[in-house]
């Protein structure tokens, strides 16, 4: 078998062939679980970075610092966890 990235079975998960999208996504399940441990090494890293940046610029925590980068305005922290508990109470 040829090695592909497992982005490339995006396409196969929307063919008619059920059984074709079952061994697509079985195969990326697969690749995914035995490389957890290295994602995991990664988002790791990546949440430390998110954490310096943001305590760089002068704010409490990564959401802080995201919220203000993405320029939200309409609706406060609060506001969003507050939607939040209504959806899943």
């Amino acid at each position: 078998g040829e090695e592909i990235p497992v982005v490339k079975l995006q396409p196969v998960y929307e063919e008619q062939d059920r059984d074709r999208r079952e061994r697509a996504y079985r195969l990326a399940t697969s690749r995914r679980q035995q490389d957890a441990a290295a994602i995991d090494e990664v988002w790791r890293k990546l949440l430390e970075v998110r954490e310096k940046i943001s305590t760089n610029a002068g704010f409490s925590g990564y959401r802080d610092y995201r919220w203000l980068a993405m320029g939200r305005f309409d609706y406060t922290v609060e506001d969003a966890k507050q939607f939040q508990a209504s959806v899943e109470a």
